[in-house]
């Protein structure tokens, strides 16, 4: 009888110190990834989800985010993880943030640690206008006055300025260009805040406007970024026999640092790298190396693009997005499988 009242006060006190002990939460496992709105974006985003899901065994929440409230939704924890970081375009961005509230997947000096890099940007003119007005730099824009048949035909709201369309709000370039104009305006013997006004929109309103006249062979100013199914698409207008995209060349170079002179277009090739919020490091080490491992080429987003834009003409379904990806892991396993090593 001793021996099972002993044993009894045993229990009891085992019971009672589990059911006072402290509840540790359990560490979530939904993971919340942002990416931008448009067919570059999709891939590295469908990859990345399938295979925090499949592999990794994470529940992931797919957003759309441009990049102004992306690094900050970052640093207050209400996104893990962003899979769209332009660099050195958002450099404005990563300064404010990186290292202490958003971490980076990579290393912002070492374009070879990115998803991918070597994507070019700068501004555009169709073929046609280029053969009519023999025109091929910005300083041939610089020299247009209204009254001039390409000026005119340029300043598509007569309001006295070219239209420059392109720059999508959230997205930085808007300030570079801006930034841009005003370099050369204090640095030149140009006056292009009176010549040029930076027309930005929402991603699909530019695309609108700048099909729209391409379709239809007229003359349009505007800019555009690789990679991206415009170049498939619109081909005989944007490039040369060979391919190669017909970029208007910058003379002055100005990216976002006056030294930075030596882009033909006016701007530096850019890295695109994945982002993720502090702490998940030490919550989820498993997920962030394989953030560190992630990479595709400009080649395969150009393949994805001209899938998604010209083969399903822009009607894709979500499934078909993700089949698509799901076959691009396949067709890479042996890389694929250096990722997921030791994870």
């Amino acid at each position: 009888m001793k021996k099972l009242l002993v044993l009894l006060l045993v229990v009891l006190m085992v019971s009672t110190a589990v059911s006072c002990s402290p509840q540790i939460a359990p560490v979530p496992t939904e993971l919340k990834l942002a990416a931008a709105v448009g067919d570059r974006a999709e891939l590295p985003k469908r990859v990345t989800r399938i295979l925090l899901e499949d592999e990794l065994g994470y529940t992931v929440v797919l957003r759309e985010a441009a990049a102004d409230t992306a690094y900050a939704a970052l640093a207050e924890g209400e996104l893990d993880i962003f899979t769209d970081v332009w660099y050195p375009n958002q450099k404005s961005y990563t300064d404010e943030f990186v290292p202490h509230q958003v971490k980076i997947a990579g290393d912002l000096s070492d374009p070879t640690t990115g998803i991918y890099t070597g994507a070019d940007q700068g501004w555009l003119i169709p073929k046609w206008t280029r053969d009519n007005y023999n025109i091929d730099s910005l300083d041939d824009i610089a020299t247009l006055k209204p009254g001039d048949d390409l000026f005119d035909a340029l300043d598509r709201d007569s309001d006295g300025l070219i239209d420059l369309i392109g720059g999508e709000v959230g997205w930085a370039v808007v300030e570079i260009i801006d930034g841009k104009i005003d370099y050369y305006n204090e640095n030149y013997d140009l006056d292009m805040r009176q010549l040029v006004a930076t027309l930005p929109g929402s991603h699909n309103e530019m695309l609108a406007t700048i099909k729209s006249k391409l379709d239809a062979q007229e003359d349009v100013l505007f800019y555009l970024w690789t990679p991206h199914h415009l170049f498939a698409e619109y081909a005989d207008a944007l490039c040369d026999e060979d391919g190669q995209i017909l970029w208007l060349t910058d003379p002055w170079g100005f990216f976002s640092e006056p030294e930075a002179t030596d882009y033909y277009t006016g701007f530096p090739g850019a890295t695109i790298y994945i982002a993720y919020r502090a702490g998940l490091e030490d919550e989820h080490p498993d997920v962030v190396k394989l953030l560190e491992r992630i990479s595709v080429t400009i080649a395969d987003l150009n393949a994805y693009c001209y899938w998604e834009s010209i083969v399903k003409d822009g009607e894709a379904t979500v499934e078909e997005k993700s089949e698509y990806a799901r076959q691009w892991i396949e067709d890479h396993r042996a890389e694929v499988n250096s990722w997921l090593a030791g994870l």
